[in-house]
């Protein structure tokens, strides 16, 4: 499959805008790199990272202007993958960090609430509480958001359940930047799958956003790299036949598990 990765830098609070300017990058890099498998934007690339108290009513805004994005969606026949903030249809005032995927016919085919929230994100955003696997054409991929990489549960838990791809929308930060690159490794060698991580680009106030989206071979290899901070696009051809003979190797834990003794408490020796 081919992906192409959009290192956006949406500007904080433009809901409307955001979402033109993204539909405008899915027409134009349809336009240059011909048919696409589905194109990724950042974590709450249609409100910025750093709204805080923001994000309620901004999330007010979101429904209308995923409309531009639909309508792209179905004028390059192209999934698109993209994060926001979504409001729960079940439980009044309760706001997440999602990330929704619009199918080529602009339908909303998946979507998944970010599980692990990182510091203050959780004065804003309620957790998610499961893991969810989405199916874009052949592939079956696992879905997370930024801070998540840091657990190996989320990982291994799509892996276990089928996924071929590990899929990360994200707002990391600068200054952290080598762990995102060393956590997405580990990820992809760790459970055999491709990994492919779009982070933002730009800056919400002091807040630098370090770029660096990549796609990694299931053997934690780069396919492709944006090694700066700034915008760009990142276009991978995934061969998701190669998933299968890394799966088990010896290179991967998923042959060598234990559950049986990871139920059980470590043992002090005296």
């Amino acid at each position: 499959m081919k992906v192409a990765l959009s290192q956006f830098a949406p500007v904080l609070g433009d809901v409307h805008g955001n979402a033109q300017r993204m539909a405008e990058i899915v027409r134009t890099v349809r336009r240059t790199h011909g048919p696409l498998d589905l194109i990724v934007f950042p974590e709450l690339a249609l409100t910025g990272y750093d709204a805080r108290s923001g994000f309620w009513p901004m999330s007010e805004e979101v429904p209308g202007a995923l409309l531009a994005l639909q309508e792209a969606a179905r004028a390059v026949g192209t999934p698109i993958a993209a994060g926001l903030p979504e409001r729960d249809p079940n439980r009044e005032g309760i706001l997440y960090d999602g990330l929704l995927l619009i199918g080529a016919d602009g339908s909303a085919a998946a979507s998944y609430r970010k599980v692990h929230l990182w510091q203050e994100e959780r004065l804003y955003f309620a957790a998610g509480d499961e893991f969810r696997l989405a199916r874009v054409g052949d592939a079956t991929m696992g879905l997370g958001i930024c801070w998540d990489i840091a657990f190996p549960e989320w990982g291994r838990a799509s892996a276990l359940a089928g996924a071929q791809v590990l899929l990360v929308v994200s707002a990391w930060d600068e200054g952290s930047i080598r762990y995102w690159d060393a956590l997405l490794r580990a990820r992809a060698i760790e459970n055999g799958c491709y990994v492919i991580a779009c982070n933002r680009a730009g800056r919400d106030g002091d807040l630098a956003f370090g770029g660096h989206s990549q796609v990694l071979s299931p053997g934690g290899d780069p396919l492709g790299f944006l090694g700066a901070a700034a915008e760009g696009v990142l276009v991978a051809q995934l061969d998701l036949d190669a998933v299968g003979p890394t799966r088990f190797s010896d290179l991967t834990g998923l042959r060598d598990l234990r559950p049986d003794v990871y139920r059980k408490p470590p043992i002090l020796l005296p």
